[in-house]
């Protein structure tokens, strides 16, 4: 006989039955097999507790719920878009900084990957709509991969990516497009007789083989200098020196002094007499040694950058062995 009201044991019996199908168990179980279901239930969760949370520090995540997030940010939808392998490792930019963390740029990488698999969506939807684009796309994407290499700050290149999508077709100035420009630059450079012919003649191959490049705004201002030559001249030799596609005109006014001085000091040409319309008060130019060759004079410019770097000690004429001797080893073409 039960003491409980009769509404109240029916529930209860309800509420048994309901228990026993939750626990699978059948409907002939008695309250001790249902009892030891229960606690087998409570000491395989609380086994399960302890799993999720070995499994979540093992890779790098204090809580079970950071994973999941991160787990589940990897089953956003995205394109179905095959990225290049570089894609697979954080920068080094991101890794061996004060205060980087190698766990910590892999995990952040998920978010990278989904922004570059955008634009790299993006770089092939205008391509199929348009196949001429697709070296404007492979060079795109070029740059890409260079600027996620050079990367310091995630959030900065991923918004990087996103501007481009949204901003190229709409703001781009044509005269800010990169053109390779060894065409250009030989057109000019062939004719001039003043300048190292073996030292140009390498550049040119240089600017052809890597793809030099300039904006066509920097093309047209270099073909109306005064002296266009020598302004092709000194771009490409920059390119050269820092093995640059894309010399910054900061760069290129460092390479100049460095190049006028340590030609100076090489002694590597003479000055001749000389009738310009275009210079009316010059009465002198550089005419050098066309012997000289790329090798030897980059490696002149790096040792005398060097020299000027530590601030060597000696008069002018130990400055001027010292480069003299290290160019003098270097073969002669």
């Amino acid at each position: 006989m039960s003491l409980l009201p009769q509404n109240e044991l029916k529930a209860l019996e309800a509420w048994f039955v309901d228990l026993k199908d939750a626990l699978g168990a059948s409907q002939g179980a008695d309250r001790g097999r249902v009892l030891a279901s229960v606690r087998k239930l409570v000491a395989e969760n609380e086994s399960y507790a302890k799993e999720k949370l070995v499994v979540a520090k093992a890779l790098g995540h204090s809580r079970w719920g950071d994973l999941y997030n991160w787990a589940n940010e990897k089953l956003v939808a995205v394109p179905e878009v095959e990225l290049p392998e570089v894609f697979n490792e954080p920068p080094n930019g991101l890794v061996f900084r004060p205060g980087g963390d190698y766990d910590k740029a892999q995990k952040r990488l998920v978010k990278t990957r989904l922004r570059v698999k955008e634009l790299w969506a993006y770089l092939d939807g205008e391509v199929a709509d348009d196949p001429s684009l697709f070296d404007w796309a492979e060079n795109a994407k070029a740059q890409v991969i260079e600027a996620f290499l050079a990367s310091k700050n995630a959030e900065e290149f991923d918004q990087e990516c996103v501007a481009f999508i949204r901003d190229v077709d709409r703001n781009a100035d044509p005269d800010d497009e990169w053109v390779e420009v060894a065409g250009e630059a030989a057109a000019v450079l062939e004719l001039d007789a003043d300048l190292p012919f073996l030292v140009v003649e390498d550049l040119l191959s240089y600017a052809r083989g890597e793809g030099v490049e300039a904006t066509r705004r920097n093309i047209k201002e270099m073909g109306s200098s005064i002296n266009p030559a020598n302004r092709w001249f000194d771009y490409l030799l920059t390119a050269y020196f820092l093995q640059k596609t894309r010399p910054e005109h900061r760069e290129i006014q460092e390479a100049i002094t460095l190049f006028n001085e340590t030609t100076k000091l090489l002694e590597c040409f003479e000055l001749v007499d000389t009738i310009d319309p275009r210079f009316p008060a010059l009465t002198k130019k550089r005419s050098y040694d066309q012997a000289l060759n790329l090798e030897q004079l980059t490696e002149g410019i790096r040792k005398y950058a060097e020299m000027k770097k530590e601030n060597m000690e000696g008069t002018y004429e130990d400055w001027q062995e010292a480069l003299k001797e290290v160019v003098s080893a270097v073969s002669p073409v």
